[in-house]
């Protein structure tokens, strides 16, 4: 197996439920309070982490947006959510490589005077799996080298992004990353233990700029990511 392959094994191996839990924690999830004056905006809410997200939230009675491109699956998402949590989520038709569905983002800011946190989910692929200074740009342009390194590649501009909006933007808004941990386990609620906590009980103070890793922590981001010209770069690309 190639060293690249060892590595992606190692991303893809299905841990036990006590692997995930840390003591510090104390059976404790994230400790959201009644969160009735939250608006929160979630992407992709159909499924996956995302979609425990979502399903937290209304618990604890946040009023949620579920964006996803797909009209029919987020309507099923939305009414197993209704029959899970007794509350409904709001549809948002969200096409994040369509920019002009973009302005949909500011349905969860215009509701609230809180400075709106922005949380990117990256992981540990952009640590291990981004080639060379982070992002190879050449790659880009299409074709198979770029399909080999898409992945690593997209976690660490997620990484960048975020750590651009933090200092760019910090008196309108809160912006992090984070690597959710494993989430091929029983319980997908694992993975999104530390995005909820991110959302819902660190202080702006605590995570403006971070990395946050499992469970609920801040982290060591790959040093590639402290690039400014690499980031630079990112912002340039993306616009």
């Amino acid at each position: 197996m190639t060293d690249k392959g060892n590595r992606l094994a190692n991303l893809s191996l299905p841990l036990s439920i006590d692997t995930f839990i840390d003591p510090n924690l104390n059976g404790r999830s994230y400790d959201a309070h009644i969160l009735g004056a939250r608006v929160i905006f979630v992407t992709g809410g159909n499924t996956g982490i995302e979609y425990e997200t979502v399903k937290q939230l209304l618990l604890k009675n946040a009023k949620v947006y579920l964006a996803a491109r797909s009209g029919n699956k987020a309507s099923a998402a939305i009414e197993r959510l209704k029959e899970e949590t007794h509350k409904t989520a709001i549809f948002v038709q969200l096409d994040l490589a369509d920019l002009a569905s973009l302005p949909a983002l500011a349905k969860s800011c215009e509701e609230t005077k809180v400075s709106a946190r922005v949380i990117n989910t990256s992981s540990i692929g952009h640590q291990m799996l981004a080639p060379g200074q982070g992002i190879e740009f050449v790659s880009l342009e299409g074709g198979p080298e770029r399909d080999a390194q898409l992945y690593g590649q997209s976690k660490m501009g997620n990484v960048l992004v975020s750590k651009y909006l933090a200092e760019t933007y910090s008196d309108v808004l809160v912006s992090c990353s984070l690597h959710p941990g494993s989430i091929q386990t029983e319980l997908g609620r694992m993975g999104a233990y530390t995005q909820l906590w991110g959302a819902t009980v660190a202080t702006a103070a605590q995570i403006n700029g971070q990395y946050l890793v499992p469970w609920c922590k801040i982290g060591q981001a790959d040093k590639r990511a402290t690039n400014t010209e690499l980031q630079e770069e990112v912002i340039t690309y993306l616009k």
